[in-house]
């Protein structure tokens, strides 16, 4: 499931947050601002494609 640090299988959505943006809150000033771009669903499966936006501590903006 991916290379990258957060990369891994989540359970629960409770362990999505616990282990991505929870560890992420040491790094970011004022969270994380979500946006959802589109949905798309079929029977029982659904994507959501969704951007972020962010601010580093040391006030660089990360998307």
């Amino acid at each position: 499931m991916g290379t990258q640090p957060l990369a891994g299988v989540y359970n629960s959505k409770n362990d999505f947050l616990k282990y991505t943006f929870k560890r992420f809150s040491r790094i970011l000033k004022g969270g994380v601002v979500q946006k959802v771009n589109h949905i798309l669903n079929s029977n029982d499966t659904a994507v959501v494609e969704m951007t972020a936006r962010s601010t580093l501590d040391g006030g660089i903006m990360a998307k």
